[in-house]
């Protein structure tokens, strides 16, 4: 991989110091080298480190499948025994040590939302919506129901003296229960919810989450509350502590609506569940709005910001956030047996494993697609689940074997041709990694691409050496002792594409000012050109006539630069150069103007060049990104277009008239005929001693052609003065012509 970009890097400064050398020959690369690349491939028993490793993955296989939507809640007493709460019937199930299932309670709610075991094998189990505890004796026996008068018991725990904490819903209150089902307020966060609660057995103090201001509490028994850290989150969803004394914080900023308020219900008597009633009263509920229901559990609904984090707190005080995500929603999170935090995520069912601060390893992903709870049994590692309400077995061996497929890599054009392929991995003794590949031209394989390849060793550069347009790769890991793994770092799939021609869609002939107008016979854009307005005098006849020659005209403002701009593409991204060609409109032979032009335009100076019609060649070529032999051109020839630098020929004319002889005023016509030998008239202007501008009108009525004539009369002139009469005309191709005439004395 060095060697590689040893190589590109002396490629980059040779182009640099000669452009003629940078070619476009060496190879690109599909780098697959983090974990945004690596997620888009799909995993059997293999995991990906958050540093974008691929490694294989812990063993973990189905325990239990209770057929229900969620498992909400897991829990164990000390003989062993592990109970399940479930949604969306609110059953609480029971796995004995040999694996038996049996249904140990049905609540008439509808989600077993917590649970926990005293000291005397008492299970607690807490419900949703409506907010009631139920106590069932080690046999599994009712003992009592109580309604906490707080919507969802979001977490119950139970300190050193068998007192029962309830953490609720609604007005985000924490109650103290007796062993005998006396309740008391323990402490009121003035939050929505307190959506989660725990014990620490060494300190006797508990620890709140809260929602919706993402908030964590340390709360002592003799009633002292302290903010412990206020997040930046709406929610902290769950809370762990690990042996070293180091406390979690599962956070979440989901916008989710708790939709706190249950629907009517028939006053329910204390120690009594909801009636049928009112339990059919909630199941509609959920029917018709099971977004809005259970959008709070987070169960059935995806909220639509999932940004989560993690926050480390240290016993000497420090807080850190260890980890984030900005795509995922955190469900649970657990400590393992190697005292590792594991941390349960929804939407696509992936557990992470926090080895350390900011690195992780995406280690299991099952079908279903929260990880709702975890729980370390006596000899057992378990994980719920939900859509659809499964309990797994996790363990830390690592699975004999992995396989990760990648997603597919399209070069853009078929017959691209695949060199080496690079591979970066670390492969342990007893352990084994290799890679294989096929190849096809659709974006989906099928039975059209190739099979796979044989496996080849991944400790070693594998070279395709076939052409395609699209390549996937594969790797299998493999391991003899389950606490080794081998490690995939990167794969680096190097091509090249299959060379084709550039092309050339528009040339544009223009001057620099656009001064071109109605022509309609030039393919240069059209522009405007006016002089300053003025009135115009009315008008009479006479006879006098006066001829002005060329050598009359003013000298020119036109611009006389040509500006040739074309509009090309090469499909490989080449860099291109161009040659430029002009003939005459009916000559035979193209003359070169310039070649190796780099750019996408030229300039040419109008005045080299004589009057007349004349078409614009550009050719394009990819050899400057080509070798010998293997470069394309292509070429385009613009539309005739018109060079004309000639100034338009005025004639003026005058007549007198007058009514009286004995007069000492004269009326003048002054006839102007204006002519040009390729373009059309634009416009003209007359001025009277040096007088403002004033529109010369047309005969006709219209400038429109390459001859033109118009006259104007000045009136009641003095016959004993002199007048002089400047007219001025542009024509389409911005040349200015000027000529003069004096009347009078």
């Amino acid at each position: 991989m060095q060697n590689k970009l040893w190589i590109l890097t002396l490629i980059s400064l040779l182009s640099i110091a000669f452009p003629q050398l940078a070619i476009g020959i060496s190879p690109d690369s599909f780098e697959v080298e983090s974990t945004k690349n690596f997620e888009k491939g799909d995993f059997e028993n293999v995991a990906m480190q958050s540093d974008g490793k691929l490694l294989l993955g812990p063993v973990y296989k189905e325990f239990i499948d209770l057929s229900e939507p969620y498992v909400w809640c897991l829990s164990q007493n000390k003989s062993g025994d592990i109970f399940a709460g479930t949604g969306d019937e609110g059953k609480v199930y029971k796995i004995d040590q040999r694996g038996n299932i049996s249904l140990l309670f049905d609540s008439q709610d509808l989600e077993i939302l917590s649970m926990n075991v005293d000291k005397r094998e008492n299970l607690y189990v807490g419900t949703g919506p409506e907010g009631f505890l139920h106590k069932l004796d080690k046999k599994g026996n009712l003992v009592w129901t109580k309604n906490i008068e707080a919507l969802y018991v979001w977490s119950i725990v139970i300190d050193s003296r068998n007192n029962i904490f309830v953490a609720t819903g609604e007005e985000g209150k924490i109650f103290k229960v007796s062993p005998e089902g006396d309740i008391e307020l323990f402490t009121d966060l003035t939050q929505d919810n307190v959506t989660s609660l725990l014990y620490d057995i060494k300190g006797n103090q508990l620890y709140a989450g809260t929602n919706p201001n993402g908030q964590i509490y340390k709360i002592s028994f003799e009633g002292s509350i302290k903010i412990l850290y206020d997040t930046d989150y709406e929610e902290i969803r769950a809370l762990a502590l690990d042996d070293k004394g180091n406390l979690f914080a599962a956070a979440n900023s989901a916008k989710r609506k708790f939709k706190m308020k249950a629907p009517p219900m028939p006053e329910i008597p204390k120690g009594e569940g909801p009636s049928e009633e009112a339990m059919q009263q909630m199941m509609e509920m959920a029917k018709d709005e099971p977004q809005a229901f259970f959008q709070d559990m987070g169960g059935s609904s995806t909220p639509s910001k999932q940004e989560s984090a993690i926050f480390r707190f240290s016993p000497d005080g420090l807080i850190k956030k260890s980890w984030e995500n900005k795509n995922l929603f955190i469900y649970s999170i657990g400590i393992d047996e190697d005292g590792q935090l594991l941390i349960g995520t929804g939407s696509k069912g992936l557990i992470y494993k926090l080895i350390e601060d900011d690195l992780d390893v995406a280690m299991i992903k099952v079908d279903e697609l929260e990880i709702l709870s975890f729980l370390k049994t006596k000899n057992k590692f378990l994980f719920s689940t939900g859509n659809n309400g499964k309990i797994f077995e996790y363990t830390e061996s690592f699975n004999k074997s992995g396989t990760y497929i990648s997603e597919v890599f399209d070069t853009k054009f078929p017959m691209s041709k695949f060199g080496n392929i690079q591979i970066d991995s670390n492969i342990p003794k007893s352990t084994e990694l290799k890679i294989a590949y096929r190849l096809g031209d659709t974006e989906e394989p099928g039975d059209l691409w190739s099979d796979w390849s044989k496996y080849f060793d991944a400790g070693k550069n594998l070279n395709v050496n076939e052409n395609a347009r699209f390549i996937q790769f594969k790797t299998e890991f493999k391991t003899s002792k389950s606490d080794i793994t081998p490690l995939l770092n990167s794969v680096c799939i190097n091509y090249i594409q299959k060379n084709y021609p550039p092309s050339i869609s528009k040339i544009i002939v223009d001057d620099d000012n656009d001064k071109n107008k109605g022509n309609s016979k030039s393919s240069r854009p059209t522009g405007n050109f006016s002089f300053p307005t003025g009135s115009s005098p009315k008008t009479k006849m006479d006879n006098d006539e006066t001829d002005f020659d060329l050598d009359n005209i003013k000298p020119s403002s036109k611009n006389v630069k040509l500006k040739i701009k074309w509009k090309a593409k090469d499909p490989n991204g080449d860099k291109l150069l161009f040659s430029l060609y002009f003939k005459g409109e009916k000559e035979k032979t193209w003359k070169l103007y310039k070649e190796d032009i780099t750019s996408s335009s030229e300039i040419i100076d109008e005045t080299s060049l004589p009057d007349g019609k004349y078409l614009i060649k550009v050719i394009a070529s990819d050899k400057r990104s080509n070798g010998q032999g293997e470069s394309y051109t292509a070429e385009k020839i613009s539309e005739s277009f018109l060079i004309d630098n000639t100034s338009p020929v005025i004639k003026i004319n005058k007549q007198t008239r007058t009514s009286n002889k004995k007069s000492s005023h004269h009326d003048y016509i002054i006839n102007v005929k204006i002519s040009d030998l390729l373009s059309n008239i634009c416009e003209a202007r007359y001025s009277v001693n040096a007088s403002e501008w004033n529109y010369l009108t047309p005969d006709d009525g219209i400038y429109d052609s390459q001859e033109e004539s118009g006259s104007f009369t000045l009136e009641k002139l003095d016959k004993n003065e002199e007048y002089t009469i400047m007219v001025k005309v542009i024509d389409s191709s911005g040349n200015i012509a000027a000529s003069s005439i004096v009347i009078g004395n």
